[in-house]
């Protein structure tokens, strides 16, 4: 008795069966390059000439790509507005604290001073 075929379950009839090509005997078979999962053979150059959506598709996703660079770039030139002015508080601080460690050294060097001449006077 014959073994009996199972069928597979979701495989249309367009789809029962792929072109495998020549095998040569103990290799794995392998799909032809022009055939597609569904059986169908395709031409590289009928594809674009048929589907225009691909050029418009990677035209799309290269004005996505560039808004989303300029967005970063927007965001990046906003960073460095904030560090630049960050940078410029942090200098004013710098020459306040400089400026105040040399008044108070002015004025430590005068107490000094009075304190000396307030304890010769004792």
């Amino acid at each position: 008795m014959p073994p009996k075929k199972r069928s597979v379950r979701g495989r249309g009839k367009a789809q029962s069966k792929i072109d495998f090509g020549p095998s040569i005997q103990g290799e794995e078979p392998t799909a032809n390059a022009n055939t597609m999962a569904d059986g169908n053979v395709w031409n590289a150059g009928d594809e674009v000439t048929r589907n225009l959506p691909i050029p418009e598709a990677i035209k799309d996703l290269k004005t996505d790509f560039s808004n989303r660079q300029d967005g970063v770039l927007a965001e990046i030139a906003g960073m460095r507005k904030e560090v630049g002015e960050c940078m410029e508080r942090v200098n004013n601080a710098e020459l306040r604290i400089s400026g105040t460690e040399d008044t108070i050294i002015h004025l430590k060097a005068k107490v000094q001073s009075l304190e000396k001449s307030w304890r010769t006077k004792l």
